[in-house]
């Protein structure tokens, strides 16, 4: 499981909207012990949101392959 699932998770579980102030404090104290300045919650956004668009990559290209593969559905 990546940091951005178990992070989503982590919401998920408190009900949280994901990326707000207070819930990114309360998932970095849990998963690393400690407290964060607003650099590295920013730093943290930031490597969410090329996860996030690295998996989008993953997807299409996979969508990608598969009308390749098996043809164009239209």
């Amino acid at each position: 499981m990546s940091l951005r699932d178990e992070y989503l998770a982590f919401r998920e579980k408190r009900l949280d909207v994901p990326f707000d102030e207070e819930g990114d404090q309360a998932f970095v104290r849990e998963y690393f012990g400690s407290n964060v300045g607003s650099f590295c919650r920013n730093m943290f956004k930031e490597l969410m949101d090329i996860e996030k668009r690295l998996d989008q990559l993953e997807c299409d290209q996979a969508h990608n392959d598969a009308e390749e593969r098996f043809g164009h559905a239209e």
